[in-house]
């Protein structure tokens, strides 16, 4: 469940940011990437593009650039 929640959490996150909404887009990602972090490592490893993505799209908004 976790796994599922988090993926919908990292769409979410990522409409936000293509919204130009990035405050609330962070708050999706973090979420997401909390979720995702909670995980055994074989999930991790399956939903390893999903957790890079999230690590460049929370950077991209912490450095204020697009």
């Amino acid at each position: 469940m976790r796994c599922a929640l988090g993926l919908i959490m990292h769409k979410l996150g990522i409409n936000f940011y293509d919204a130009e909404e990035s405050k609330e887009g962070l708050v999706y990602l973090l979420k997401a990437f909390e979720l995702l972090d909670s995980l055994s490592d074989s999930l991790k490893l399956r939903h390893l593009n999903v957790i890079q993505d999230l690590y460049n799209h929370i950077a991209i908004i912490s450095s204020d650039r697009d």
